[in-house]
């Protein structure tokens, strides 16, 4: 069975559109990293994702662009992030 050009760009958009990954690189024209990308999967198929993670690993920046990404804005979802102070007293 043979596709018409139309029907391979179709197709081809659609899969970008179902992967947040891919949305990211190729919409959004992002770089994300493996472990982004690990977060940008969960977002998309599990209800609730909590990260943990050091400072400065892309955890606000995933935040921002998970909503636009993912299929959460057919279920809307709302992403949050919130910093932990410990304090050694």
């Amino acid at each position: 069975m043979r596709f018409s050009p139309k029907a391979k760009k179709s197709s081809k958009i659609r899969e970008i559109v179902m992967n947040p990954v891919l949305c990211a690189v190729h919409f959004l024209k992002c770089s994300v990293w493996l472990r982004q990308q690990e977060i940008l999967e969960s977002v998309n198929t599990h209800r609730k994702t909590a990260v943990k993670a050091c400072h400065a690993s892309g955890k606000t920046f995933i935040a921002a662009i998970a909503p636009a990404t993912t299929n959460a804005l057919a279920t809307a979802r709302n992403v949050s992030g919130s910093v932990a102070f410990v304090s050694n007293r």
